[in-house]
């Protein structure tokens, strides 16, 4: 976006802005026969400008960049109640130019497992997590595990 004010006493400015968000997705869904299922995701974006991407207190992060894969299978049906699934995830994300200048450019890195049982059609599902986050600077690298209870309604 570029905007030109004209002064009374002929002067010109200009200002230049690169407010700009760009993204590409992909998603892949296929049923492999008996309730079970494949499937793939990915993203890849791009934001510029548009706001501060705070990582850490005090930041704001003009530019972020990155993207994730993700790929999931759901098991075959049982007699039980629900259905197992495993879905593995790899993201990665550059943050750059602190509006602040007080912290350096860094990426992150992202690699989480999940082991989910799925209820009723999606409607709920329990898992058990873990998820490694590591960083180039400004923030230590991160280590999670746990369990999640969601439910849909």
């Amino acid at each position: 976006v570029k905007q030109v004010w004209f002064g009374k006493d002929g002067t010109v400015a200009e200002a230049q802005t690169a407010n700009t968000a760009s993204s590409f997705d992909f998603l892949l869904e296929r049923m492999t026969g008996n309730g079970s299922a494949v499937s793939l995701e990915a993203e890849v974006v791009r934001y510029d400008g548009l706001g501060g991407y705070p990582t850490v207190p005090g930041s704001s992060y003009q530019t972020l960049s990155g993207g994730f894969l993700l790929a999931a299978y759901l098991f075959p049906e049982t007699s039980g109640p629900g259905q197992f699934e495993i879905l593995v995830k790899y993201g990665v994300a550059t943050f750059s130019q602190d509006r602040n200048a007080v912290y350096p450019d860094f990426d992150q890195k992202t690699s989480e497992v999940n082991f989910n049982y799925i209820l009723n059609e999606f409607n709920a599902r329990v898992m058990i997590f873990f998820k490694n986050t590591d960083y180039t600077a400004v923030r230590m690298d991160d280590k999670q595990a746990g369990v999640g209870l969601q439910i849909q309604m």
